[in-house]
């Protein structure tokens, strides 16, 4: 803990995250997520999608009003990131870059592992007609496609690697068992929060069933946000780049969203719970053993602390 006296706001910034540590957590993220679900509010009263839209009117306004909201949350904590002066300490820089983002290669493994699974096993699952589904409009939903989960990497990353685990691992600080503690809860939150995702279910029409096709695959999702958010954190920490970060998640999950543009609507039922539970079982393991791999190879005494005052 730092003995300094907290003066400015910056040091009374860090006092806060290192001395008031659950308070901090809880309401900076209430906060940010309010930020952001008052904008989705509003934007999706200004783009209101006429019920009669097609499919692909349906998934650009998605995509824009996505953007929009994503928009003031990330500003605001950048903002505040060069506000505190720890804009490059937390990451948000070059340095490291390629060596972080081949240890998070893994991610575009699993991705070449659903498209080929959604070929072979699966090959029901996706629909060769979407190019005209979406009446040659499919460049446009890729590169909204594009920005949209960019925008989720920005958000998500700065947000649960951050902030949320900076701050724990300031309270904790860079023992062994501080980093357990700092990656294993900001993992937890990040993947609890994913269970906001069922609100998308009050759209839905008629005739869907809320277990299967809703709550399962959310929770695998929120299970998966968990292993995603202990193996990305382990890498943040050891190279110190979040960029590498906010890089691989936009493109993991935008290399997703486009095979969901190919998704065959008729496809058996059963594939909407099946293929998220391989993809599940496959990301999991190779995650968490990964992670497991990279804890045990690390001098975590030696890392930064971007929560700190010189």
């Amino acid at each position: 803990m730092s003995s300094i006296q907290p003066n400015t706001f910056k040091e009374r910034f860090f006092h806060w995250t290192s001395e008031k540590t659950t308070r901090f957590t809880i309401i900076f993220i209430v906060l940010i997520l309010s930020v952001w679900i008052i904008g989705s509010i509003i934007t999706d009263e200004l783009l209101t999608t006429p019920k009669n839209a097609s499919h692909t009117t349906q998934l650009t306004n998605e995509l824009v009003n996505q953007i929009i909201a994503y928009a003031t949350p990330i500003v605001l904590m950048l903002i505040l990131l060069l506000a505190l002066g720890i804009f490059k300490r937390s990451g948000l820089t070059f340095k490291n870059l390629w060596k972080a983002l081949w240890r998070l290669s893994f991610e575009l493994v699993v991705a070449l592992f659903v498209f080929i699974l959604s070929l072979t096993v699966m090959h029901n699952y996706l629909n060769p007609d979407a190019f005209k589904n979406h009446s040659g409009d499919l460049t446009k939903l890729i590169m909204l496609n594009a920005a949209a989960f960019l925008c989720t990497g920005l958000f998500e990353e700065i947000l649960y690697r951050g902030f949320v685990m900076n701050g724990l691992l300031s309270h904790w600080g860079n023992s062994r068992k501080g980093v357990i503690k700092a990656v294993v809860i900001s993992a937890v939150l990040f993947g609890v929060l994913h269970m906001i995702n069922l609100m998308g279910w009050i759209d839905q029409p008629d005739g869907k069933n809320f277990v299967t096709e809703a709550l399962i695959p959310v929770i695998f999702q929120s299970f998966m946000a968990f292993t995603f958010g202990i193996y990305f954190g382990l890498v943040y920490l050891k190279t110190n780049n979040l960029l590498a970060c906010i890089f691989m998640h936009a493109i993991f999950d935008f290399l997703l969203a486009v095979m969901e543009l190919f998704e065959n609507t008729n496809a058996p039922s059963t594939y909407a719970l099946l293929l998220p539970a391989i993809i599940l079982v496959f990301e999991a393991v190779g995650e968490l053993g990964l992670s497991y791999f990279i804890f045990k190879k690390t001098d975590w005494s030696q890392i930064t602390v971007a929560f700190q005052i010189n």
